[in-house]
Formats: C-alpha cells, structure tokens, sequence
C-alpha cells in the first residue's frame, strides 16, 4: 500500500528542490540578453512557488484530517458509518475522506461533482434518516446549521469569484472545486436543518 503521507512529504520537498533550483538558475541569467528566457524560468519558478504551497496545505490537510478521524471516528467496528474515514484512509482508498469520498448508490465517490437534487437529497435520506439528534441539544444544533449554512453560502460566494477571476488552471481549478464541495456542504446542512425542524 502506497504511504501517502510519505508521497506528500515527498512532493513538498521536491518542490522546494525545483524553486531553489529555479532561483540558482534565474540568478545565473541576470544580462539582459536572456530576458526572455527568465521571464519563461520566472513564470515557472512562480508555478513551482505554488505548487510547494499547495503540497504543504495537503500535508498539513492529510495530518488533520487524520488527527479527526482518530478523535471523533468513535470506534474500530467497520460496520458502522462513523468508521468509514477510517477505514477509506487505512485501505489507501482516499487522501483525505471528506464529503466527496461519500460513496453513492452506484459505488462510486461523490468525487467534486455535485450529483444530481434527486440523488444527492436520496444520499442524504440514507444517511440521515438513521441519525438520532438529542431532544435537549436540537435548538443548539439547529443554530448552528444556520450560521454554517451562512457562512458555506459566504465561502461559496468568495470561491465563485476567485474562480472568475483567476487565470491560472489551478487556481481556477482549486477554486471551482472549493465552491462545489460548499455547495455540498450546504446541501448537508440544510438537510440536517429540515430533520430537525
């Protein structure tokens, strides 16, 4: 099974390696005459600038994401749905399990695609209808499902205009699937809401 902690690190660190390299080389070619082979190597020393950043942000992301699944994943028993992270991160079948590594009625991850109203709200129907919410703890639970949804539709917003604005395919790509994976998330939230209510 492949470490992918270790795949991470590995990407950080080769990324770091290419900048360093980029700014030797940048530094090498300061006579004007190779003006556009810097603006070239610069253009790519930027891209590898945030492609290291990216790694770190997914080590860092992979290491919490862990650090939840071992604080609130409850138990070892495989059938229950609490331990599906767990089990996803141990069998090498996710990087980090959040909501898109739901698996759907097909077999296959959510994955960033939002499914369709009708399935996502039927993925929902089966996952929620089982969950017991404590009588005494629902107005608490259901104040905070609403500022979330408040704060997803305000992260969406943000994320839908970095995705207008951005240039760059992996800023634009990062930024289309944070808005997805919100959308997401209010979808779960509001559907939690309704249960309640």
């Amino acid at each position: 099974m492949v470490d992918i902690e270790k795949v991470i690190r590995e990407v950080e660190s080769l990324e770091k390696d290419a900048e360093k390299e980029y700014r030797e080389l940048l530094r090498k070619l300061e006579d004007p005459k190779y003006a556009d082979f810097r603006v070239l190597l610069l253009r790519m020393a930027i891209d590898t600038t945030l492609h290291k950043y990216i790694a770190e942000a997914m080590r860092k992301a992979y290491k919490e994401a862990i650090e939840l699944v071992d604080e609130f994943g409850y138990t070892e028993e495989i059938e229950l749905p609490e331990d599906a992270p767990r089990r996803q991160i141990k069998e090498g079948l996710v990087v980090i399990p959040g909501l898109p590594s739901i698996v759907l009625p097909s077999g296959e991850f959510m994955g960033s695609r939002i499914p369709p109203e009708e399935a996502l709200r039927e993925l929902l129907n089966l996952k929620l209808d089982n969950v017991v919410l404590p009588p005494e703890k629902k107005k608490e639970i259901l104040k905070v499902a609403e500022e979330l949804l408040k704060l997803e539709e305000r992260m969406r917003e943000k994320y839908s205009i970095l995705e207008k604005k951005a240039i760059h395919p992996l800023i634009k790509a990062i930024a289309a699937e944070s808005k997805n994976n919100e959308q997401q998330h209010m979808h779960v939230l509001q559907k939690t809401k309704e249960k309640i209510e």
